[in-house]
């Protein structure tokens, strides 16, 4: 019994033996132990890290952190440089996860989610501290532009920002600018803060785009109550303008979109408020020629013209064009025509080509013409669909006037509560225009149009009611 009692002890102690190669007391983690490479000896659980030897020493699952002569890694998410101080964690300076990325030596990154906020950056009109010393937007500048360059000045900043072709930021306040001038096969980028913080005022024109692209964000263009705030009227070559997240506002003319020369205007969540005085050729958004113009979303409210006191399209102005007109989602309100249409006038006939105007989404309320289309008074090729035409006023036509040309209005679409001071309520058409109902609400009871929904020329009044399918001309309806 007692020699097979040491027999056993024996092979024990060659069992331990076997199991730790490298003599450092943990044996091998692929037989059962802790040590994750079994053979060096400075490599096992709790040994001590060694900067710059490329092993796990203490097993952690990760190389040359927390060793002797470690250094303090700071997160850096937006990979500017400069990390965090929540997170710090200790390694050595040529840690391989701080080469991979994510990682800085240099810390107090006050705004981790941001490139262009760390200490020391340029100070931008952005509404933000950049340069981490607690104060937004110091430095006493108006504008600034992303190599840091500062402006005292707009006019220097958008001279600037022309010939570096870069963007320029616009910082808080009301900024004068007046002859801003762009041309041929130039960009010009401006970048506000938000429209109720960043005002750029001035006149009788603020831009006059010959060419190139205009880009504005986030900011107030406002005028002197006349003049011009943009105006593509002397443009000798294709032009680009792209309004977002912005309000135009107290001008003789908001947009003169006028030239002869290919246009391309694109407005989106912008507001248009209180232009016009109602002479002759003014409108909030005057526009003629070869013209694609889209606004989404935004208002169009208080604005007067002579005719067309939001949006007029005259053939006249500058000659036959090509134009494709397109408002999604926007609200007309309270805007009035001296003349013809309240809200929207145009004009594509006689002499257009491939002409057309949508209307998507669309709210009319409370427009007012002096004679003929409180809402609409429109020649061409029109549709719309899920539009709201409601208690518009006019002496004829309230709601719809249909000067010329094909209408489609869709079953998703209502004309109601319309009041013509003389005839037809809600619609009128012309001789010669076409107005297809297909499913479109003109009221009955509280919501029907006064005095009637539409007057034929012999004068006879349509009632057409809630979800009419008709073709109606100027001799009457028939369904």
């Amino acid at each position: 019994m007692l020699v097979g009692f040491v027999v056993a002890c024996v092979t024990q102690r060659e069992l331990e033996d076997a199991l730790d190669q490298d003599d450092d007391g943990f044996g091998d983690m692929e037989a059962g132990g802790d040590d994750c490479d079994d053979g060096r000896p400075e490599v096992f659980p709790g040994a001590p890290e060694q900067c710059g030897d490329g092993l796990d020493n203490n097993c952690d699952g990760m190389v040359d952190d927390l060793g002797v002569g470690n250094v303090a890694w700071f997160p850096d998410t937006d990979g500017d440089g400069f990390g965090r101080d929540a997170g710090v964690r200790f390694a050595c300076p040529e840690w391989p996860d701080a080469k991979a990325g994510g990682w800085s030596r240099e810390s107090m990154d006050c705004d981790d989610t941001d490139a262009t906020v760390f200490p020391g950056a340029f100070e931008l009109c952005d509404g933000l501290d950049n340069d981490c010393n607690a104060n937004v937007d110091d430095g006493g500048h108006v504008a600034t532009t992303p190599d840091g360059q500062t402006h005292d000045a707009v006019i220097d900043g958008v001279i600037a920002a022309i010939l570096g072709d870069q963007p320029l930021s616009l910082c808080d306040g009301v900024h004068p600018l007046a002859n801003a001038t762009l041309r041929s096969g130039e960009r010009l980028t401006l970048q506000g803060i938000g429209a109720s913080r960043v005002t750029l005022e001035g006149g009788p024109a603020m831009f006059t785009v010959i060419g190139g692209e205009l880009v504005l964000r986030d900011l107030t263009l406002r005028g002197t109550g006349s003049g011009t705030l943009i105006s593509t009227a002397s443009a000798t070559d294709a032009s680009t303008i792209d309004i977002a997240d912005s309000l135009l506002r107290d001008a003789g003319i908001a947009l003169q979109l006028t030239s002869v020369r290919p246009q391309t205007v694109v407005l989106v969540n912008t507001e248009v408020r209180s232009n016009g005085s109602g002479l002759a050729d003014q409108s909030a958004l005057r526009t003629s020629g070869i013209l694609a113009f889209s606004m989404s979303g935004g208002v169009v409210a208080g604005n007067e013209g002579d005719r067309g006191g939001a949006f007029a399209y005259d053939v006249g102005a500058a000659g036959a064009g090509d134009a494709s007109v397109a408002f999604t989602d926007t609200e007309f309100r309270g805007n009035t025509a001296n003349g013809r249409g309240g809200a929207l006038f145009a004009d594509f006939a006689p002499g257009n080509v491939g002409t057309d105007l949508s209307l998507q989404g669309v709210t009319l309320t409370s427009n007012d013409a002096g004679t003929e289309g409180g809402a609409l008074h429109l020649d061409g090729k029109v549709s719309l669909e899920g539009v709201e035409v409601v208690e518009n006023t006019a002496d004829v036509g309230a709601g719809l006037f249909v000067a010329g040309g094909s209408w489609t209005v869709d079953g998703a679409s209502r004309v109601v509560r319309n009041a013509a001071r003389v005839s037809s309520g809600g619609a009128h058409v012309e001789p010669g225009a076409v107005l297809a109902l297909n499913g479109a609400d003109f009221g009955v009871g509280f919501d029907d149009n006064q005095p009637s929904d539409l007057r034929t020329e012999g004068g006879a009044d349509a009632v057409l009611g809630a979800a009419t399918i008709a073709t109606c001309t100027s001799t009457g309806c028939s369904q």
